[in-house]
């Protein structure tokens, strides 16, 4: 009893951070997604509804197989619900943020270019609706 009021107190619980498994995670998503983005480009494919889904099924396995990997290499194979969705959170976080810098990036000086081919093409598509 002793112990649990000392860890209530001092807020350690023996457990590791999810935080830097996350980020892991997180940095392994938005590499995908940064080079699905770069195929896209150059394979010139921007037009493409399609292949937005590309990107919804690497983020789906980044978060999958980041929170598998942190129940069974961390948390010892057992992970409730809460844990778990928190981790899933934190990990599309840190993607988001990534994949957010390489998107400003990517417009403003790798492809200005893009933004306006897609601008149209989307009012082409909204024209012919």
């Amino acid at each position: 009893m002793e112990h649990i009021d000392q860890v209530e107190q001092t807020g350690e619980t023996g457990k590791k951070s999810m935080v830097q498994p996350a980020f892991y995670y997180g940095v392994l998503t938005a590499i995908g997604l940064v080079l699905l983005t770069l195929v896209i480009y150059f394979a010139n494919l921007m037009n493409e509804t399609w292949v937005s889904w590309i990107g919804y099924l690497i983020l789906i396995a980044g978060v999958v197989i980041g929170t598998k990997a942190y129940r069974d290499e961390i948390r010892g194979g057992f992970i409730p619900y809460g844990t778990a969705l928190g981790f899933g959170t934190l990990t599309i976080f840190f993607a988001a943020v990534i994949s957010a810098v390489f998107t400003f990036v990517f417009y403003k000086f790798i492809a200005p270019d893009a933004l306006g081919q897609l601008k149209i093409a989307a009012e082409m598509r909204a024209l012919e609706a």
